[in-house]
């Protein structure tokens, strides 16, 4: 097991709220991207945190989600199924890793 005190570059899995989906976290030491653009600005490098693709402050995430470890693979599947469910669903709880999902309009599962 890592440190917890030092973050370690890599992907992971986590809940951001309790009652929420899970939610693919990329944690990674490089520049900023511009939050507008998203280019690479010309900054200090820093540790930073993705989450599904979108930047989140790191505290918010680390030292929390080093316990489960995923393949990048995976975590690319669940940033384009975010991307999809906000797309395309309203009520796919996948949409909104942030907020608790509402069962009572949640789109049901497909088992």
């Amino acid at each position: 097991m890592n440190d917890a005190t030092q973050p370690t570059a890599g992907f992971y899995k986590m809940r951001l709220v309790r009652g929420g989906p899970p939610a693919g976290i990329r944690i990674f030491y490089g520049p900023p991207n511009d939050p507008v653009t998203g280019e690479v600005m010309d900054r200090g490098y820093r540790w930073q945190a993705e989450v599904n693709g979108t930047y989140m402050e790191l505290d918010r995430v680390w030292p929390a989600c080093m316990r489960e470890s995923i393949p990048e693979a995976e975590y690319r599947f669940m940033s384009k199924a975010q991307a999809h469910a906000r797309a395309h669903d309203g009520f796919n709880p996948l949409g909104s890793p942030t907020k608790r999902v509402d069962w009572e309009t949640a789109t049901p599962p497909l088992f």
